[in-house]
């Protein structure tokens, strides 16, 4: 079996929910580490992390969307409260029949 001499890709996901899901990329490549020759290059090389420190008092207790915060638009994160608020509407209409 021949190895593979370049790894190539672009390591941004369209389905991420959170930033630190597009290094999933990185994984993938360790995952096939053994099947790597020595001398593999990979592209891309790196990655640059950005990061703000933003605290949310009580987020945890939300039940409605956010849209924006400090200039930050929360669009997925108000994605995934719509989508629980419906998940939890069926389940608890069903268990009300």
């Amino acid at each position: 079996m021949s190895q593979i001499t370049l790894v190539f890709g672009e390591p941004h996901f369209v389905t991420t929910l959170l930033p630190w899901h597009n290094i999933y990329f990185w994984y993938l490549k360790n995952e096939v580490s053994q099947c790597l020759t020595t001398s593999a290059a990979t592209l891309p090389v790196g990655a640059t992390v950005w990061a703000v420190a933003v605290q949310f008092s009580d987020l945890w207790k939300i039940r409605a969307p956010l849209h924006s915060v400090e200039g930050f638009k929360m669009t997925d994160f108000d994605t995934l409260i719509e989508v629980q608020q419906n998940y939890y509407k069926r389940i608890i209409n069903f268990l009300a029949i």
